[in-house]
């Protein structure tokens, strides 16, 4: 599989040495980016799906780093212990992008099922941020950890570029109304669909 490596860039702190990180999508064909494009014939999103995606001007999110990867070596009671995970570096408002979650983007069908960082995207495509991929990639599930999620994943169109990405949103809903506190792990719910597939029921 031919990956383009043009997304790369300098990695943050506690990065993991054998996981190239990046700052843009790569494509495992380049045929697959028009399938992200908004305008294009080969889109895969068109109607009502296309038109409630929130457009969103991307450099903005690069003004200030809303997120760290922190190691959980000192916390042996973490569900993720000794791994990492990702925490808000300041307060961070509920609707608002945090970052995109990065990865080799491929069509559905060639997606790796045993990968625990492969998304879907679309109703085509997939994109797996477990060797190439962003801070994304450390958010931990929430079970063990919160009582509820205060991120979750959802689509969004990048305005630089025209492209539909993944997104990482703090959650707005009732029992997030305040949004996230400084110094708080971002947490997702990865859906009971991840965890039957791995043995584990809730």
């Amino acid at each position: 599989m031919h990956h383009d490596a043009a997304g790369a860039g300098s990695k943050p702190k506690n990065w993991p040495s054998d996981v190239v990180y990046l700052k843009h999508p790569v494509f495992s064909n380049s045929q697959l980016r028009d399938r992200l494009r908004p305008g294009s014939s080969a889109c895969d999103y068109t109607g009502k799906a296309l038109h409630e995606l929130p457009t969103v001007s991307t450099p903005l999110l690069q003004q200030k780093a809303a997120t760290k990867i922190t190691s959980l070596a000192n916390q042996p009671s973490h569900p993720a212990h000794p791994h990492f995970g990702l925490f808000a570096t300041k307060d961070l408002k509920p609707g608002t992008l945090l970052l995109p979650y990065l990865g080799v983007v491929t069509l559905s069908d060639d997606a790796d099922e045993n990968s625990d960082y492969c998304l879907k995207l679309g109703p085509n495509l997939a994109v797996d941020g477990e060797k190439k991929g962003n801070e994304g990639r450390f958010v931990n599930d929430y079970r063990g950890i919160q009582s509820k999620p205060n991120v979750e994943f959802r689509e969004y169109i990048d305005k630089s570029t025209n492209e539909i990405r993944m997104g990482i949103w703090v959650m707005n809903t009732a029992h997030n109304k305040k949004g996230i506190k400084k110094g708080s792990e971002l947490c997702i719910s990865y859906g009971k669909g991840f965890w039957k597939s791995r043995s584990v029921y809730v």
